[in-house]
């Protein structure tokens, strides 16, 4: 017994088999089952935190002119928005309408409103002309970088 792992006291108080199960206590699989859960629901909320995008839109009606772009290839739709307003725009921010999105261009500021332009950079793509519904993506982030902050 010199290469025994465990102590000759503990084996010597250790005389019965209900005694040994005292002694080493197993973990329940019932308890491993909540851990293996509990794990498998941080993994998703990570995944989908991380992959998921949530974005913040405004609603708008635009005006399509196919040719009216300066290079004549993009098409432009543009809408109004209130002077005021104007703060929560910037340039890049994505528009969406008839299932295309345009990339907001520049503005053309007047006294009383500022028409905001988008252009789309694909020719190919085909949007007839006239109102359309769209929204205009103001902000877009990751729930785990919001999660960061």
């Amino acid at each position: 017994m010199a290469n025994s792992i465990f102590r000759q006291e503990s084996i010597d108080q250790v005389n019965s088999q209900e005694m040994v199960k005292d002694y080493l206590k197993v973990p329940s699989p019932r308890l491993w089952m909540v851990i293996a859960a509990v794990l498998v629901l941080l993994a998703g909320f990570l995944v989908y935190s991380s992959v998921a995008e949530q974005e913040i839109t405004v609603p708008a009606r635009v005006q399509v002119m196919n040719s009216q772009s300066p290079e004549k290839k993009r098409l432009l739709a543009s809408f109004e928005i209130k002077p005021e307003e104007r703060s929560s725009y910037s340039t890049g921010m994505a528009v969406r309408f008839a299932g295309v999105t345009a990339k907001i261009a520049y503005f053309i500021e007047t006294a009383d409103m500022t028409e905001v332009v988008a252009l789309l950079d694909n020719p190919k793509v085909k949007v007839p002309d006239g109102e359309h519904d769209a929204v205009v993506v103001i902000e877009a982030s990751t729930p785990i970088s919001e999660l960061l902050e």
